[in-house]
């Protein structure tokens, strides 16, 4: 819980965060956020200034989570068009998320996980495996945290 208590508090102090939430009802089902990745931290900011992108002109997209309920239900494509309508109302020129990268096949992968590349590819996201940034954090099964290696995929606004 500290963890993502420091987490979501950079959204928090920044004006310019962006935050998507689904209801159903008075109940949240789903949230997404976006932040300029001036915002975020040094770690995330690191690859994009080793390949010379200047971080101003980048919005960075954060978690999205939506109860496993309500997925399959066409609700995640508009996490991406909000998102997208904010960055291009900030004056970003790239969006960019990162997913973890792991083993293929992963042991720890739920029995009915899909890998959603080809979808983030439909919405017009590239891979970029040369933008790697490396973020701590205890894992479901881990007694303490370890280093985890996130690669971006980013779309020209």
């Amino acid at each position: 819980m500290e963890y993502e208590m420091d987490y979501v508090d950079s959204y928090l102090q920044s004006p310019e965060s962006f935050m998507v939430l689904v209801f159903d009802h008075d109940q949240v089902v789903g949230a997404s956020t976006a932040i300029p990745l001036e915002f975020e931290s040094e770690a995330f900011q690191k690859p994009f200034v080793e390949h010379a992108l200047p971080v101003k002109d980048i919005f960075y997209f954060g978690e999205s989570v939506l109860l496993k309920a309500y997925r399959g239900r066409g609700i995640y494509p508009y996490f991406f068009l909000h998102r997208e309508n904010a960055a291009k109302k900030y004056g970003a020129k790239i969006a960019a998320f990162c997913a973890v990268k792991r083993p293929i096949p992963d042991p720890k992968q739920p029995p009915d996980y899909r890998p959603l590349d080809k979808l983030w590819r439909r919405f017009g996201y590239e891979k970029h495996p040369e933008l790697c940034a490396h973020s701590e954090w205890k894992g479901i099964d881990e007694e303490v945290a370890t280093s985890k290696s996130l690669v971006f995929w980013l779309k020209k606004l």
